[in-house]
């Protein structure tokens, strides 16, 4: 099974490490090595960093932009976002706004909205 990311493949190589007893093991990194598979563990650590992003949400991150520039480009109006730290779904219109803040907690951290119903 290969990691999803390079953050996972070096706590991975850690670990694998931490099996055969060639690195001293952190808390987290004992843990883990007590409780995975040694095969496991190295089909992680074996992974080819890449092309890999830095951390997983890196390419959900990505799409959402990509979405953002592509609906700026086609000169749409509104664009249904949601707050990922309250859950408030509203309407920005994305040719006026540089940053998209939640009406309601003031939080900068949303996505784009699948199906949401009007307000």
């Amino acid at each position: 099974m290969p990691s999803v990311s390079k953050a996972q493949q070096k706590f991975m190589g850690m670990v694998h490490a931490a099996q055969k007893g060639e690195k001293p093991a952190s808390g987290k990194v004992a843990k883990v090595a007590s409780r995975m598979d040694p095969k496991d563990a190295k089909d992680f650590a074996s992974t080819k960093r890449k092309g890999l992003p830095m951390k997983a949400e890196q390419k959900l991150r990505k799409y959402i932009r990509e979405a953002i520039r592509e609906v700026i480009k086609e000169g749409k109006g509104d664009t249904k976002f949601q707050c990922q730290e309250c859950g408030k779904k509203f309407r920005k219109s994305l040719l006026k706004f540089a940053e998209i803040k939640c009406p309601k907690c003031g939080g900068y951290d949303v996505d784009l909205a699948e199906g949401m119903n009007e307000n």
